[in-house]
């Protein structure tokens, strides 16, 4: 299964579930801020089950945090954007890299040349090498 994600949640990731779906890439839900409690719940339970999504488009801020089970039915990421905050980048990342996660994690990152993107990810990068080296 695949986990997309998405910094401007409910900008960009209703779209995106949309064309996925209109293409025949479905089901695909999205997992954003405006998610019910009972909405995550059930997008977790039935993620990866017959029948239930096969794809699902998250933003970073609110997958990040509280979300456990996704290592156990997944281990494909797509990164259409990150966020600003490495850290929530980092704990986004860590819902997948983590115990119960048997397959080695296979994580694209999309980044259009010459915008905002690529100094979102330069800068990351950059501050993520940094602090690598201070704590080593």
């Amino acid at each position: 299964e695949l986990l997309l994600r998405r910094t401007s949640e409910s900008v960009f990731t209703v779209p995106v579930v949309h064309q996925l779906n209109k293409a025949g890439y479905g089901p695909t839900v999205a997992f954003t801020g405006t998610t019910s409690p009972k909405g995550r719940q059930n997008i977790l339970k039935y993620f990866g089950k017959p029948g239930g999504p096969r794809i699902v488009v998250a933003g970073i801020q609110a997958i990040g945090e509280g979300t456990d089970g996704l290592q156990y039915v997944c281990n494909h990421e797509v990164w259409l954007s990150r966020h600003d905050n490495n850290m929530l980048n980092q704990q986004a990342a860590r819902r997948l890299d983590r115990p119960g996660q048997t397959k080695p994690v296979q994580r694209w990152v999309i980044e259009s040349r010459h915008t905002i993107d690529q100094d979102v990810y330069e800068r990351t990068e950059d501050n993520t090498s940094r602090m690598q080296r201070a704590y080593g």
